[in-house]
């Protein structure tokens, strides 16, 4: 079973009170080295970078305007060095529109979202 679930569906959406927004994936367990989960990590990213430059998700969040707006990626657990190359990649991509992709490993980040 893979660690990323629903990759058509941004897991937590957070608008920062001094503008900008936080997209996050959270992995519910190591991001390994198969293809699975290597395929639905991009597939996931690649959705909402997609999402991020939509007109009509920008509607929604006005106050998101072009380097404000943040991917991250919570995973607690192990991360492969392939998993770790994808996301550094697609960092280098999602910042020529104007998006950070930031790999978050710290026990304490998701019970922080959650408070």
């Amino acid at each position: 079973m893979s660690p990323i679930n629903n990759p058509d569906v941004c897991d937590i959406v957070g608008v920062r009170k001094g503008g900008g927004i936080d997209l996050a994936i959270t992995c519910s367990g190591s991001l390994d080295d198969s293809d699975e989960t290597i395929h639905r990590l991009m597939t996931k990213i690649e959705n909402y970078i997609a999402a991020a430059t939509d007109p009509s998700f920008l509607s929604e969040y006005p106050n998101v305007t072009p380097g404000t707006t943040s991917i991250l990626v919570f995973c607690q657990w192990m991360v492969s060095d392939r998993a770790r190359d994808l996301i550094n990649s697609m960092a280098t991509m999602a910042k020529q529109k104007g998006i950070d992709i930031v790999l978050d490993t710290s026990a304490g980040s998701l019970a922080a979202c959650d408070a």
